[in-house]
């Protein structure tokens, strides 16, 4: 009969003994292997997958509130944007709100308004444009200081024309009859094309 682990004959009592020990301790040690370390180990590997899972969804939330503040920033300067925008082109106009800032820079440029027309608006496909003719008097310091504030108002203003005439010559300080024509802007709604008047005299 043919065994799978045969023992010489001229083996001894105690050979053979210490080949059955030997034998018992790797049994013991396959046992040991299967019943505890092997799930342990498998344990240990699930437990670094869901780390490794852990920590790439921890930092796919950091992505995520990253971008968000991005996003977040983003908007709020568009919204500045168009908070500029709205008061450059507003969606009507305001014609006290237009004298209140024209008065203003009249009086911080201490130049002299002798007169103010307004001419009808003249509409465009998505805006319209309205003329404002002052006849001013003053000297150059006084026009350039005008002209500049003019350039800081926060609406889109725009200096059309500008006729200077020296009322007294051949002076070092000549007193300046001036004639300047300015332009304002609204808009319309995305629903409107043309507006016939849209001025709001408030």
């Amino acid at each position: 009969m043919n065994t799978i682990l045969s023992i010489p004959g001229n083996w001894n009592h105690e050979q053979k003994k210490l080949l059955l020990i030997i034998l018992g301790i790797i049994l013991c040690m396959m046992m040991f292997y299967n019943l505890k370390l092997r799930p342990a180990l498998n344990d240990k590997t699930r437990l670094e997958k869901k780390l490794t899972e852990s920590v790439q969804a921890l930092n796919e939330l950091q992505q995520y509130e990253r971008h968000q503040t991005h996003f977040e920033a983003e908007k709020q300067r568009i919204q500045e944007q168009m908070q500029l925008i709205d008061r450059a082109l507003p969606l009507e106009w305001n014609i006290a709100e237009l004298n209140q800032h024209l008065f203003k820079v009249v009086k911080e440029s201490q130049i002299k308004l002798l007169r103010q027309v307004i001419p009808p608006e003249k509409p465009f496909e998505h805006y319209a444009e309205l003329s404002i003719v002052l006849e001013l008097t003053g000297q150059y310091r006084q026009l350039i200081q005008f002209i500049k504030k003019i350039q800081e108002l926060p609406i889109l203003i725009n200096i059309r024309k500008l006729h200077i005439e020296n009322q007294v010559s051949k002076t070092v300080t000549p007193d300046l009859k001036i004639n300047i024509s300015l332009s304002v802007y609204h808009r319309y709604a995305l629903s409107q094309t043309q507006s016939p008047n849209a001025i709001n005299l408030q």
